[in-house]
Order: structure tokens, then C-alpha cells, then sequence
């Protein structure tokens, strides 16, 4: 007997609301299984966005809000008693996995994928943070600072935008790995950043600069675009580093100097737990150098180009 492919295309409607309920019931078993399991929830946190990814991939999009429909309600039904697991865990966790895999259906770079779908990760996160105080009068944030001992500091609750988003990035991240391994099985077709790579230094240059600005009136917003600035940066970084060319490195050894000289100039005379945004200034280095090496690439006629 032939062997089923369950992960292809859904073409009729019969085809795609089998699939979507096939995915329904795993996403409430792992519901069930976190809500009863707390440290479970890491299960939810892969697992779940990675079926969201599979409908998104294979279903045709009028059928995707009932999958999202679905899942929500079921799994809020199956761990009512625990609604903290639901709100916290499953609800981002299926809205970012049916955003990422509709943009890579889309054939979105990933360095793009992952950004949005980290944001919109990032801002799930705070909907449910002020969804279960007005619910359970309980301030997550008080709590999780509390459980790592920074309650009384008056830094820590100006950094934790930043910490928020490292965790919506870290989660879309290991998605991300977890997913191209199962869409390589699957012989998914691999996407380009030829495309993007040339414009890494745009994003990262905005945020960054973004981040110094906001260092003399927000800690907050410094320190959340400090985040986004260094996703970029890396990109920046990586693809400095494939093109193997010994100047930008010296370009860049430069500017992290001069950077680094400009942080102390202006640190002291920023507001107490700000200062560690002017992180932003040697960082900012990357991008430059980045932007300093398509210009050198273009003038000696040479492709700049990424591997994907």
C-alpha cells in the first residue's frame, strides 16, 4: 500500500478541513497535556506553531480562520480551568505559527519571516500581560522580575521590553530551526536573501539610531529598539563575513572604536539605568560598515549576494 502524504497542498474543501481538524485535535492534546504539566509548555511553544505553519503552508487561505477559530476554542475549552496556559501560551503560539507559515508560503526571506513574526510574538506577549492582570489582578511583570530577584530594581522594569523581545525572538527562532528541518524533510523549496541581503544595513542603521535618540527620553523604547537593532546587525555581520574581504573588517575595527569612545563621552550624562542603551553607538558601527562595503562591491562591479 502506498504511503499517505499528509503534508502536501489541500485543494478541495474536504481535503483542507480534514487537515485543519487533524491539526485541531494536536494542538488541544498538547493544550491538555500543558495545562496539567506546566513545564509542558514548552512542547506548546514548538509544537503548536509548528502545526499553525503546516496549515498555513498546505491549506488555502479562506480556510485558515477556521483553523485559528478552531484551535483557540477548542484548547480554551479542553484547559478552561487553567485560562493562564491558554492566553500565555497557545493563543501566541498558534497566530505566530499561521503567520510564518503563510509568509513563507509567500516565499517572504526569512530574515523578514522571522522579524514580523517575532513582533508579532512581541505584541501578543504584552496583550496577554495586560489581559491577565485585568483578569486575575496579577502583574506579570512584577512576577517574572520577582522570580529572577530584580523586583527592587528601578533598572530591570525599564530593560524588560528588550528582555520581551529576545524571548518572542528566541522562540521564533528555535520555530524556525525546528521548522526548516521538518519543511527539508518534506522537500520544501529553499528561499533566497539575494534579494534582502544588500538592504540588511537600512533596518539595523533606523533601529539603532532609533535607540541612541530614545536614550535621553525613554529607557523603554531605547532599550526595545536596541533589540531590533541588533537583529539586523547580525544579518549586517553575516553577511560581511561571507563576502571574505579583509576592509570591511578593518572599517569596522575603526568605527567600534570610535563608537566605543563616543558611549563614554555620553553616558554619564544620561538618566540612572539608561546609559546601557548607548550600547547603540559602537554597535552602530555594523551597519555603516555594511552599507561602506555594497558601495566598495558596486564600484568593482561585483554582485553582492547571500546564501540562503
Amino acid at each position: 500500500m502506498a504511503k499517505k502524504n499528509y503534508f502536501r497542498q489541500r485543494n478541495t474543501p474536504v481535503e483542507n478541513l480534514t487537515f485543519i481538524a487533524m491539526m485541531v485535535a494536536f494542538d488541544a492534546i498538547l493544550s491538555l497535556f500543558s495545562a496539567l504539566l506546566p513545564f509542558a509548555a514548552i512542547f506548546v511553544m514548538l509544537l503548536v506553531p509548528l502545526t499553525s505553519a503546516f496549515v498555513a503552508s498546505y491549506c488555502r487561505l479562506r480556510f485558515i480562520p477556521v483553523y485559528v477559530i478552531s484551535a483557540l476554542g477548542i484548547c480554551l475549552a479542553v484547559s478552561a480551568w487553567n485560562i493562564t496556559n491558554t492566553v500565555f501560551y497557545i493563543f501566541p503560539s498558534v497566530l505566530t505559527g499561521v503567520l510564518y507559515g503563510e509568509l513563507k508560503k509567500r516565499q517572504v526571506p526569512y530574515s523578514i519571516n522571522i522579524f514580523i513574526s517575532s513582533l508579532l510574538s512581541l505584541g501578543l506577549f504584552y496583550l496577554s500581560l495586560l489581559f491577565l492582570k485585568a483578569v486575575t489582578g496579577v502583574d506579570m511583570v512584577v512576577f517574572l522580575l520577582t522570580l529572577i530577584r530584580k523586583q527592587d530594581s528601578s533598572t530591570a522594569p525599564e530593560i524588560f521590553p528588550l528582555f520581551a523581545f529576545a524571548y518572542s525572538l528566541a522562540q521564533m527562532a528555535i520555530v524556525h530551526i525546528f521548522l526548516q528541518s521538518e519543511f527539508a524533510h518534506l522537500g520544501n523549496v529553499e528561499i533566497n536573501e539575494k534579494n534582502v541581503s544588500k538592504w540588511y544595513y537600512l533596518p539595523s542603521f533606523t533601529f539603532l539610531g532609533g535607540a541612541i535618540g530614545c536614550a535621553f527620553i525613554s529607557a523603554k523604547a531605547a532599550y526595545l529598539l536596541l533589540g531590533l537593532g541588533i537583529y539586523w546587525a547580525l544579518y549586517c555581520l553575516y553577511d560581511i563575513a561571507l563576502k571574505k574581504k579583509p576592509l570591511p573588517w578593518i572599517i569596522l575595527g575603526i568605527l567600534v572604536f570610535v563608537g566605543w569612545l563616543g558611549f563614554a563621552a555620553l553616558y554619564s550624562g544620561l538618566p540612572a539605568g539608561n546609559g546601557l542603551s548607548l550600547l547603540a553607538l559602537p554597535l552602530l558601527s555594523i551597519p555603516i560598515t555594511h552599507f561602506l562595503n555594497q558601495v566598495l562591491l558596486r564600484k568593482k562591479g561585483n554582485d553582492s549576494t547571500i546564501k540562503p
